[in-house]
């Protein structure tokens, strides 16, 4: 028996074959479902962690230079202080 899949063809004469996955995510948004099944618009997955990565890297080398500069400006004012 030929199978029908993919994006939803109403000319095909074949029955649609539907998955338990596709069915869960009719019951979470028949909307989406239809965009996805039936105008065959792909949704973005999860972003890669490369994004997750590069955000705490960022975020440690701010921290690092927000604590260089608090100490630079605390001797600078102790050193001024002194003289």
């Amino acid at each position: 028996m030929p199978r029908h899949r993919g994006t939803y063809k109403p000319d095909h004469s074949e029955p649609y074959e539907v998955s338990r996955s596709q069915i869960q995510s009719f019951m979470n948004c028949p909307a989406c479902f239809w965009m996805n099944r039936v105008k065959g618009i792909k949704f973005p997955g999860m972003p890669g962690f490369l994004l997750n990565t590069a955000t705490d890297t960022l975020l440690k080398k701010i921290l690092m230079f927000t604590e260089i500069y608090k100490n630079h400006i605390r001797l600078w004012k102790e050193m001024v202080w002194v003289t």
